[in-house]
């Protein structure tokens, strides 16, 4: 080739269109032709080759400044180097950092830091085109060197710009996988540690394509045995919790919401437990999954039922009993009473539910009541008797047997009511007969 001095100049406007087409053809060859794993080594080889210059370089910034970069591929007088990283501030880079291009054809060697490799080797013309991603942010840079003078500033930034998109895309197609290998390894080192049974489902099929260590542990299967086990082999199976009520249940989760729902699982010894579940669609390697994460809550279940059977067991004698009881809570406040208190009060439940006060004396003997009520609550357990009042104003007399309780994590006071009405009548029936029967010895 003639030197690029005169190159252009000294050859006809249909040679230089052919040489264009030939160059921009060769450039669009050269882009789509890189060879996976190797896209930025094969640019570099091409684009010096095609604009004849002594080297070239693909480099990406590597600090948020844009004041370092390092070079993912370099081509040098016929062969490649290894990378390297290098100060923008000492290289004619540090003019292209926020604009698209930079075109020198003669003159750029002074700009290099003394002592460096293009520098030293006499480089002299410089052309850079900067990596845009997807977000329009400079990413980069693709850049040609040569010894002798570059020519046709046009022609060489439009070759450059066509190298330029497809490296920006290699760019970002190797940070992208870079997060994603960051993702997948993070996720796995999650898998692996979680303390919860972690399920991975085939979107279409539904079958089991990888499990989590604790999984195996809980179930007690080997990891190849749950690979090959169906939901129905690991369920109960009393409805709700069959095959079908699962399949159900992750058709509802690829719709795109996360199901919640507890689940009666049966282990390989087949012992049955309650598992909390929750089904959620995922992207894992950049395929659709179905993540189901268990949590064994048996002990809960359990502790819920014992609950369930004192709650019931006392809620049966609450009501059965004949003496009156009422429940108040912290601020004196009625949270229960039984059938017996309002037949002995006539008040009904719906308005003594919630009162502060004793509906059936007055307000004298209710602050009485109240100081006797934050003793029970330190733990005193009191009995006294009271002169009380119906509702339609009949009155009667009482036994109250007040002592501490728990109610819901919460102290509270149940207070046990008894009718000595009658019993006290006869007491002062009994007292004034033996007074006469004193009066009548005497």
């Amino acid at each position: 080739m003639n030197d690029r001095s005169d190159s252009f100049a000294a050859i006809s406007a249909d040679e230089r269109l052919r040489q264009v087409l030939d160059r921009t053809t060769a450039a669009a060859f050269a882009v789509s032709a890189a060879a996976a794993g190797r896209v930025c080594e094969d640019l570099v080889r091409s684009l010096a080759t095609i604009l004849d210059s002594d080297a070239a370089l693909i480099g990406e910034f590597i600090d948020p400044g844009r004041t370092r970069m390092r070079t993912l591929a370099v081509w040098y007088d016929g062969r490649h180097l290894q990378n390297f990283d290098y100060d923008v501030a000492h290289s004619p880079c540090r003019e292209i950092v926020g604009r698209a291009s930079r075109f020198v054809a003669a003159g750029v060697n002074s700009e290099f830091a003394p002592g460096t490799l293009f520098a030293v080797e006499g480089f002299d013309a410089y052309a850079g085109y900067s990596l845009f991603d997807s977000n329009e942010e400079q990413v980069g840079l693709v850049v040609a060197l040569s010894r002798r003078p570059l020519a046709d500033r046009d022609l060489t930034e439009a070759l450059m710009k066509i190298f330029a998109v497809r490296a920006a895309a290699e760019i970002e197609r190797r940070r992208a996988a870079e997060a994603l290998q960051i993702s997948e390894t993070s996720y796995r080192a999650i898998f692996e540690a979680a303390q919860d049974a972690i399920f991975v489902h085939d979107w279409d099929s539904g079958a089991i394509v990888d499990v989590n260590p604790r999984a195996c542990d809980l179930y007690g299967y080997r990891r190849e045995e749950l690979l090959q086990a169906t939901v129905a082999e690991l369920s109960s199976n009393v409805p709700p919790f069959t095959q079908q009520e699962a399949v159900r249940h992750i058709e509802a989760a690829k719709s795109g919401r996360t199901v919640r729902i507890e689940w009666h699982r049966r282990n390989k010894d087949g012992s049955l437990h309650w598992d909390e579940v929750v089904i959620q669609p995922v992207q894992l390697g950049g395929m659709r999954r179905i993540l189901v994460v268990t949590r064994e809550i048996s002990e809960r279940k359990r502790t819920e039922q014992a609950l369930r059977d004192s709650e019931s067991l006392y809620r049966g004698l609450f009501n059965a009993s004949a003496d009156a009881m009422v429940l108040r809570d912290g601020d004196f406040r009625v949270v229960d009473v039984n059938p017996s208190y309002t037949t002995m009060s006539g008040y009904s439940r719906e308005e003594t539910i919630g009162a502060e006060r004793l509906l059936t004396v007055g307000e004298a003997e209710n602050e009485q009541w109240r100081d006797a009520h934050r003793r029970m609550l330190a733990g005193e357990q009191l009995r006294f008797e009271f002169a009380a009042r119906r509702k339609d104003g009949t009155p009667y007399e009482a036994e109250v047997r007040g002592m501490p309780v728990t109610w819901n994590d919460r102290p509270h006071v149940l207070y046990v009511t008894r009718d000595i009405t009658e019993r006290k009548q006869a007491e002062r029936a009994l007292a004034a007969s033996e007074e006469q029967n004193r009066g009548m010895i005497r």
